[in-house]
């Protein structure tokens, strides 16, 4: 399941970012960025064959 791998990895990143800026309209975009990543990962192990 290495694609969803992929999206759970880029979400986190975006959360480092998000914590890394003072401004918070980018905090929210990051955050944002993060939780369509988390929403793609989610998609891709649900639509996952199991076994």
């Amino acid at each position: 399941m290495i694609e969803a791998l992929y999206w759970w990895d880029q979400a986190a990143r975006f959360k480092e970012e998000a914590l890394r800026f003072n401004d918070a309209d980018r905090q929210v975009e990051l955050l944002e960025l993060a939780a369509t990543c988390e929403a793609v990962a989610i998609d891709v192990e649900d639509r996952a064959t199991s076994g």
